[in-house]
């Protein structure tokens, strides 16, 4: 099954992930640093291009995996400070991934290259930090939700 077993379980987790970081990204870039108006339209089409570019980010590059393992050669293995250092490094891969490539769809026919880095940085603050707030607060319980709908639980799973 396609949500079942350690693939589900992963897929579950990237998916609730990444909604909830486009809606939050989505809110913020428009409310802060944009000073635009928040339309349905907008909004919704706004959520899926950052839906399905953080997706496709989420499955190509192991973020999580790679923030675990700097975690661990901290020395941090369980608790909090692991999970903050592992979410660090999502959001630094997810924020950057889905702000570059959600400027370069939407502004590099209007204001070319220019325009999409110069949107990128202007934006770029303020994605990285609502994309750890939105990992650090999601992840665990997009973790405990795919624990339930795949049958899957990575701390069940005996060390190697």
């Amino acid at each position: 099954m396609v949500f079942k077993g350690p693939a589900g379980f992963q897929r579950i987790v990237f998916i609730i992930m990444n909604i909830v970081m486009g809606i939050a990204i989505t809110l913020i870039l428009n409310i802060v640093v944009l000073h635009a108006p928040i339309t349905l339209v907008g909004m919704v089409q706004s959520v899926a291009l950052s839906f399905f570019v953080g997706y496709t980010a989420s499955d190509l590059v192991p973020a999580m995996d790679w923030g675990r393992a700097l975690a661990a050669k901290m020395g941090l293995t369980n608790g909090i400070g692991a999970h903050l250092v592992s979410s660090a490094v999502l959001a630094f891969f997810m924020a950057t991934i889905i702000l570059f490539f959600c400027a370069l769809i939407n502004v590099l026919t209007t204001a070319g290259m220019a325009g999409v880095m110069g949107f990128f940085m202007m934006g770029y603050p303020v994605v990285l930090a609502v994309a750890f707030v939105a990992i650090v607060l999601i992840v665990p319980l997009a973790m405990k939700i795919a624990v339930a709908l795949s049958g899957f639980d990575p701390a069940q799973v005996p060390e190697q």
